[in-house]
């Protein structure tokens, strides 16, 4: 008979069915007639609301003590204001665990077996329950129908006031302590630094506890409290960034290209782009190769314990392929759009967070090569020489082959990249012209000097080794009842609802898990206050 069977028995034993709400909720509420047990969440972000909005909501008000800490005057920030303001709450409901598990460069096989227990659509559920209408545009990504972000912030902060959640700002959590002697129902030690709104004081408060849930996203002091439990940690980088680009003299690009061997390496000039700032394409393929590599000794990236210092390099980066001994091709596709300081769009967004850790090794130097429609050298010189056959008397700079979809400045400009002048007709276009222009379609090349953060999403990879998690509870397996949600853990998405999806299934998953210990050691107290039936039978 499993866990739940056996509860439902001892529960029928004392309450009527129509008074049982949940079985977990009636076990949780018969332990909290002496003593709630206690549960401190660090950290009020998405992962710490719903966290503490499952763990209290499945026990039951009064049967466990949930008290939120956020350092910071007010909770969900990042909700608040990702998005542009609209919050891109989750990814397409209707796509399969599989394909959205691919989504994390980092955690994507945690991921697929943790959205099997909560995955989008009971996300998007648990939002439409509490009155939050959502769409779905046509890239997956998942919005509140009002696009304003106030909607989710709204129905996180009331379920947390209905579940009796205690939201504590400006509370600073300065350390977490491991309790050996201090008995089951107090294993930790909380001591946060309460600031007021007003230039009072700040005052440090200790609260001891049953169950920590850290969530502190990519927050260095949040990690900084795991390194003293020496909780297994690897070495955050930032992922989710956009690219900017070197600066190249446009003759000397139009010149190396135009001389280039008649081969198919990859031995073009870098691509003069300044000048298309707000050029945007639909879709294009990127290929990321390192210039350097800095310290690359092949070693992991998991942190010492006992001091927080990474112990060595990446390790093989999810969705790359490997080119030539010691180099990392890591590839993305999607639309790309020019700035001012170089290059973004959801491409360049895929492609630093699936390189996030070689990027990181190289200082983000880095060459990018670009595909811009997604055809071989070969079949793109084709196009180009059918051109030149059929409209020999237009002007090439205006006039691209129909297979060559591109903005006008675009196409101008790779046509200049080709030592081609603008007046020139395609009769005027050398072969060796053609092939530099078929080059320059399948593999314009620009040279990244640097990151730029991403306006709309901020995400960290690295965080808590899943190595030390188990991964059915997302509790620690060096610490029974602390657990941990969202950012904090070695799991990032790319853009698109993937990272906020992380944080509702790994803090559902340890509000449950928490919920869970509440009511078997409710049992389990109920058990051994209860004599057995069988010695009723033999009086």
């Amino acid at each position: 008979m499993d866990f739940y069977a056996r509860c439902s028995r001892r529960v029928s034993f004392h309450f009527s069915h129509r008074h049982v709400l949940s079985v977990l909720q009636v076990l949780c509420l018969s332990a909290s007639a002496s003593a709630p047990a206690r549960l401190v969440v660090i950290g009020g972000g998405a992962a710490g609301y719903f966290g503490a909005c499952r763990a209290a909501s499945a026990c039951g008000k009064g049967a466990l003590s949930v008290t939120l800490l956020e350092a910071g005057a007010r909770t969900l920030t990042k909700v608040s204001i990702s998005g542009g303001g609209r919050c891109n709450v989750c990814h397409d409901e209707t796509k399969e665990r599989a394909d959205l598990s691919q989504g994390y460069p980092r955690g994507e096989r945690a991921m697929l077996a943790a959205l099997s227990r909560f995955g989008a659509p009971d996300a998007a559920r648990w939002f439409r329950e509490r009155g939050v209408a959502l769409k779905t545009e046509s890239d997956g990504r998942m919005f509140p129908q009002t696009d304003d972000s106030a909607s989710i912030v709204h129905a996180l902060t009331d379920a947390a006031h209905d579940a009796g959640v205690d939201v504590l700002l400006r509370a600073k959590v300065i350390e977490l302590n491991c309790l050996d002697n201090a008995g089951d129902d107090e294993r930790f030690e909380v001591a946060y630094v309460m600031r007021s709104s007003t230039q009072g004081s700040p005052v440090t408060h200790r609260c001891r506890c049953r169950y920590v849930l850290v969530a502190t996203g990519g927050s260095p002091e949040g990690l900084a409290l795991l390194s003293r439990l020496k909780q297994p940690l690897v070495a955050p980088v930032p992922s989710l960034f956009t690219f900017r680009l070197a600066t190249v003299n446009a003759a000397a690009s139009s010149s190396t290209t135009a001389s280039s061997k008649d081969t198919n390496d990859d031995a073009t000039a870098a691509f003069d782009w300044q000048g298309l700032a707000g050029v945007s394409v639909t879709f294009a393929r990127l290929r990321l190769e390192p210039v350097t590599e800095n310290g690359g000794d092949g070693q992991d990236h998991r942190v010492s314990a006992a001091n927080g210092v990474a112990k060595g390099s990446a390790k093989a980066v999810a969705k790359t392929k490997r080119k030539g001994k010691g180099n990392t091709a890591v590839r993305s596709e999607g639309p790309l759009l020019f700035t001012h300081r170089g290059i973004s769009g959801p491409a360049v967004l895929r492609l630093s967070a699936f390189g996030a850790r070689v990027l990181h090794e190289t200082g983000y130097r880095c060459e990018i090569m670009i595909d811009w429609v997604g055809l071989n050298e070969e079949q793109a010189l084709a196009e180009c020489v059918r051109m030149k056959g059929a409209h020999a008397k237009r002007g090439v700079a205006t006039g691209a082959p129909a297979a060559v979809a591109l903005p006008r400045r675009l196409w101008a400009r790779l046509v200049a990249s080709a030592a081609i002048s603008a007046e020139a007709t395609w009769a005027d276009v050398s072969k060796v012209q053609l092939r530099a222009l078929a080059r320059a379609l399948c593999a314009t090349r620009v040279l990244a000097a640097g990151k730029d953060m991403n306006k709309d999403e901020f995400v960290t990879a690295g965080g808590v080794d899943l190595k030390g998690v188990d991964p059915r509870r997302y509790e620690s397996r060096l610490h029974d009842g602390l657990f941990f949600a969202g950012e904090v853990l070695d799991v990032d998405g790319v853009t698109g609802g993937y990272n906020f999806q992380n944080a509702w299934t790994s803090s559902w998953i340890a509000g449950s898990a928490i919920a869970d210990d509440v009511a078997r050691r409710a049992a389990a107290a109920e058990a051994s206050d209860v004599e057995p039936v069988g010695k009723f039978a033999s009086g």
